[in-house]
């Protein structure tokens, strides 16, 4: 498994989430929309970009609403960080996503 934003991390994401957030949905933002809710700096971002579309991809994790909570956008750098600090292994990078993103 690769540490980046796809679809698979997405539903990976979603399982390991479970019980904490109300959806993980993997998706792409134009530049403007990527500005406004992710990161101003897209050059910090470009292995999240997508040349072909023109957009940048992203996974958005949403949380019920009873938590009161904003959408938490996750990049591929994000991802990496974590699996650095995690024990570098399957259950403990997902242990560490766990840790990062609950509320």
């Amino acid at each position: 498994m690769k540490v980046k934003v796809s679809n698979p991390m997405a539903k990976e994401i979603k399982k390991a989430l479970s019980g904490i957030a109300e959806n993980v949905t993997f998706g792409k933002m134009n530049m403007d929309l990527y500005k406004w809710n992710v990161d101003v700096d897209l050059f910090s971002h470009e292995d999240d970009f997508d040349m072909n579309t023109n957009k940048l991809k992203v996974i958005r994790i949403d949380y019920p609403a009873e938590c009161y909570a904003l959408p938490t956008y996750v990049t591929t750098q994000d991802l990496v960080r974590i699996f650095r600090n995690s024990d570098r292994t399957y259950d403990g990078f997902f242990r560490e996503i766990r840790n990062e993103y609950a509320i």
